[in-house]
């Protein structure tokens, strides 16, 4: 079952030019992926029916990672990964927070392609997807808390 807790690792209100859309926050276990997965089909986002898809698939790469990654096992305390979606101009905005170990996305090397299917193992192609799918990856820690940025064109905006 899902936890719905306010949204407590923003630093304040956004900036000029960006409208809140909504903000969720799951506990970081098996189950946020789905979880926010369900909860963004159900907001009204701006995004076409295949952004939406494409947004999706990138958002859940980057919850199922905070799950995956962001803490050891000998890490205590609540865990909680926070979605926020924002209009930025003609740009939808979805933000991924976690309290977890620093992890930048952008700066992670991609594991390298397979020359034949016996070369290939199986994972490790997530931030690839991100990369190549989303219009832009931004990344900032701050405060102890991770911030990961995946922006997609709005519906009637150029680019959508």
């Amino acid at each position: 079952m899902e936890t719905v807790r306010p949204h407590t690792l923003d630093t304040g209100a956004p900036s000029d030019g960006t409208m809140s859309v909504s903000c969720r926050t799951f506990p970081a276990d098996r189950t946020a992926p789905r979880a926010a997965a369900a909860w963004l089909r159900g907001v009204s986002t701006g995004l076409s029916s295949s952004r939406l898809t494409d947004a999706e698939l990138c958002m859940d790469e980057l919850v199922t990672n905070v799950v995956r990654h962001a803490w050891t096992d000998a890490d205590s305390g609540p865990r909680f990964v926070t979605v926020r979606i924002d209009r930025v101009g003609a740009e939808v905005e979805i933000t991924v927070e976690d309290a977890g170990r620093p992890f930048d996305p952008k700066a992670e090397p991609l594991a390298p392609i397979a020359q034949s299917l016996e070369d290939a193992l199986p994972g490790g192609r997530g931030l690839l997807l991100v990369r190549s799918i989303a219009s832009r990856v931004t990344y900032q820690r701050s405060q102890g808390v991770n911030r990961t940025t995946i922006a997609f064109p709005a519906d009637g905006s150029p680019g959508a």
